[in-house]
């Protein structure tokens, strides 16, 4: 069972909700799942702040995520809040994170056919939150979007 989790773990960064979902799979009782998630932690194969880090910046550079969006995730897999605002400090650069937004914001402007600008404003703000970003920095970046001043 260690070996098996421990290559499972080696392929890819994973979590404790990860391994304890598969030990769930597995049907391991709570005294082996605690020894073999201590054991992997101990020997480096699990390490949350790791995680949380690759997290970050696997799901904004490549998926063009949020904050919300990214820590709701996070959160849900049981990694502790230090962690996760520490990581996303760490990872997303505040430049970036309202380039990726303009530009994401740009490109789905383009595919709306909206009838009046109050439409097509909601709309933009709908889809920027379902990315995960806050609407404070939707709000501020709309207008440019929309009067095409970017």
């Amino acid at each position: 069972m260690y070996a098996s989790l421990a290559r499972y773990c080696s392929m890819a960064e994973r979590c404790c909700a990860d391994v304890r979902q598969k030990l769930k799979a597995w049907d391991a009782t709570a005294d082996e799942e605690e020894a073999v998630l201590g054991q992997l932690q101990q020997e480096g194969f699990i390490d949350e702040s790791r995680y949380a880090n690759a997290f970050v910046k696997d799901k904004f550079r490549l998926n063009g995520w949020g904050r919300v969006k990214i820590r709701h995730y996070l959160y849900h897999k049981n990694i502790p809040v230090t962690l996760i605002e520490s990581a996303l400090q760490e990872q997303i650069d505040e430049e970036d994170y309202l380039h990726t937004l303009r530009e994401l914001l740009k490109k789905k402007h383009k595919s709306i056919r909206a009838a009046d600008a109050y439409t097509l404003r909601a709309k933009l703000a709908q889809f920027g939150q379902s990315r995960g970003f806050e609407v404070g920095c939707i709000m501020d970046l709309l207008d440019q979007v929309v009067k095409g001043d970017l």
